[in-house]
């Protein structure tokens, strides 16, 4: 449908009436001349006379059509949508979507990428009437209901920051689409505000045809087109899973140059109490990944509280990294023996003056007094048959996050715990003085390296004259030469301890392992391994749900979560079938939190950005909706907006009617003139 934007000049049209009326009006009177009929008679050709006359009518139909588009041309002409959506008077739906993630905390100008967006909304807000019926809201979890928009775009755009969480913008579409279908207006229209540099992955479910095909797509470029400088930290980690006190300990630090074009200089630096530990300058090439190794010392126990930090660049907000790693004082072992080994008491003993580790003597038959929860690890040695109350508080024990360490005996249990298989058959050297033996790479491993750094100066391998068969269920920490587990380790899926089993009895006629020179650091570093459930805790995503389990949560006790920078407020442990655990859901900021426990620590983790927000290659918005329009004139928003709704305009074409109609008449007078001079 044809309509005309400047419709006051559409009376103009009858002034190309004018040429015709100067044709008439000039038309001069006919004279009669003598003359001798032989001298002018080859003059006056009838076929002469008819075309300069048909030059004639073609001038004034020239004339005509000149002024006739040039009026048209002032009258802005538009072709309307065949659909009614394209009713500039009729009422609007409207759905603003501000992708508010981490990434548009990047710098533009004076002002950060999110700072521009509410500009653009605020652009886009003024194009709409108060009947319109308008809905903001962001792209991240804190704004699942939309908002209704006061036209002025003060009030409604007031509340909304940029956030530290991962873009949630495509996910946003299928409820804009909701919203479209509950508010069936005649023009729908949703606006996509974004520096649109999210994952590929993260909009892989979304179509065009999730929008009706009546709802007009604008997008809305709030970033820079290209990252000029932002070196994110991607990940962190300690590269020993076993760290210790007065122990230099390095931390592998993943870095990545998220600009296409530049090589990126930088210095990383890793604090730990706010106090810098160590630092390292490096270079990474555009839109590649480094690692950088950061070594310290830990001086003391307990939990250290580490960052890291690179350069400033444009994106500030993936510059820092958040790290935990806990380190325990003491190990509090329960040593239950059926039968007292010499040799595994005498190492006991000296582990317990050397090291941190503190072992309490006792039997099976009278670990009913003592209180389980008061130890670190059980060290349970040849048990017997064990009772159903027993193997419960064994289980119970685990489930507090809580290790054993089972060394089996003649009465090996093949059926413990949670009736899960562990021991097998028993399998026995065939000849006299013939032996199994260890795997000798089980000293390379991380967790016994740090003992046996240098290789010439190891110790030999102990010798094994009968063990058990182990469940394969388990991981393998120590295995024998013929590839069967020596040491197995069980897991509780992240929710309880650890179950270590040793494959054979340590008693003189099972192997010589307590008299070999690698016993005690193998006892050392087990014991150091067992107690750390909670070592090196993967760091959390900003905006994720989190449930910790953690040992000896109990509802008689007051919790309070502590958010970095923030007052604690309390938190109510939760009832699993697994038990008490903490449900949190607002961990809207990266950084260090810690759980109190009646006013004392009990527990501190760290809360990162999803790197994974920033990382290449990017969907592409216009490929996914491709009748959307792209508004990239930024002083220009609103008049494009306009023009959308009023449809196409055609009077430059017009215009370029008139000019062609300009150049016709001069062509066509120069052929008259040289008619009449023939």
């Amino acid at each position: 449908m044809l309509t005309f934007l400047n419709s006051v000049v559409i009376p103009l049209l009858a002034a190309s009436a004018i040429p015709l009326l100067i044709h008439f009006f000039n038309r001069r009177k006919v004279k009669t001349i003598p003359f001798s009929s032989l001298r002018f008679l080859k003059m006056l050709e009838s076929q002469r006379i008819r075309h300069v006359r048909l030059y004639q009518i073609l001038l004034i139909v020239v004339r005509t059509l000149f002024i006739l588009f040039l009026v048209l041309a002032f009258s802005r002409p538009a072709i309307k949508q065949s659909f009614p959506g394209g009713a500039s008077s009729a009422r609007t739906t409207a759905v603003i979507i501000l992708d508010n993630s981490y990434s548009m905390q990047l710098s533009r100008g004076a002002e950060n990428a999110f700072g521009y967006a509410k500009k653009q909304a605020r652009s886009v807000l003024k194009t709409l009437s108060p009947d319109d019926q308008v809905f903001i809201f962001s792209s991240g979890a804190d704004s699942a209901r939309p908002k209704g928009a006061d036209l002025n775009g003060q009030d409604a755009l007031r509340s909304f920051t940029v956030s530290f969480g991962s873009g949630g913008l495509c996910a946003k579409i299928k409820q804009a689409a909701a919203i479209f279908s509950a508010f069936p207006n005649l023009n729908k229209e949703c606006y996509l505000i974004s520096d649109f540099k999210i994952p590929q992955k993260a909009c892989a479910k979304i179509t065009a045809k999730q929008l009706a095909p009546d709802v007009k797509v604008f997008l809305l470029p709030a970033g820079a087109a290209a990252l000029q400088q932002n070196v994110g930290i991607d990940s962190a980690f300690a590269v020993s899973p076993f760290p210790e006190i007065n122990k230099a300990l390095d931390i592998k630090v993943k870095l990545f140059n998220y600009s296409a074009e530049e090589r990126a200089a930088t210095i990383v630096h890793l604090f730990g109490d706010n106090k810098r530990l160590a630092a390292q300058n490096t270079e990474i090439q555009p839109l590649q990944s480094k690692e950088v190794i950061l070594r310290f010392v830990p001086e003391k126990a307990g939990y250290q509280r580490l960052h890291i930090e690179s350069g400033d660049d444009d994106l500030l907000a993936d510059n820092r990294y958040y790290l935990t790693l806990h380190l325990a004082q003491k190990i509090k072992i329960l040593a239950l023996n059926t039968k007292p080994l010499p040799a595994l008491q005498s190492a006991l003993q000296i582990l317990n003056s050397k090291t941190a580790a503190e072992t309490d003597f006792s039997s099976v038959s009278s670990s009913q007094a003592k209180n389980l929860a008061a130890y670190d690890i059980i060290l349970l040695n040849n048990p017997p048959a064990m009772s159903a109350s027993l193997k419960s508080r064994l289980q119970s024990f685990l489930d507090k996050r809580k290790s054993i360490i089972l060394i089996p005996g003649s009465q090996a249990d093949a059926a413990w715990p949670g009736g899960k298989k562990v021991f097998g058959a028993l399998q026995t050297a065939r000849q006299p003085g013939a032996y199994f033996s260890l795997d000798a790479r089980f000293l390379q491993q991380s967790l016994f390296s740090p003992v046996f750094e240098n290789s010439r100066a190891r110790p030999a391998l102990p010798e094994i004259y009968k063990y058990y068969t182990l469940s394969s269920a388990g991981e393998t920490i120590i295995s024998l030469a013929n590839g069967r587990p020596f040491l197995q380790r069980y897991g509780a899926g992240g929710k309880g301890g650890n179950l270590f089993v040793f494959a054979s009895a340590l008693s003189p006629d099972w192997t010589n392992l307590p008299l070999s020179g690698v016993f005690l650091p193998l006892l050392q570093r087990l014991f150091f391994a067992a107690a750390q459930t909670e070592l090196q805790q993967a760091p959390f995503i900003t905006g994720e749900e989190v449930q910790l389990f953690l040992a000896d949560i109990s509802r008689q006790r007051r919790y309070l979560l502590k958010p970095p920078g923030k007052d604690a407020f309390p938190l109510l442990p939760v009832q699993s079938a697994s038990g008490l655990f903490f449900d949190i859901k607002n961990l809207s900021e990266p950084g260090l939190y810690e759980l109190l426990e009646d006013g004392r620590e009990k527990y501190v983790f760290a809360v990162n950005l999803n790197s994974n927000e920033m990382k290449p290659p990017y969907a592409d918005f216009e490929a996914l909706f491709p009748q959307a329009q792209k508004l990239t004139r930024e002083n220009e928003i609103q008049d494009q907006i306009l023009q959308s709704r009023r449809g196409r305009e055609l009077w430059y074409v017009f215009l370029a009617l008139a000019l062609l109609m300009l150049l016709s008449e001069m062509l066509l007078i120069r052929r008259i003139e040289g008619r009449a001079q023939v």
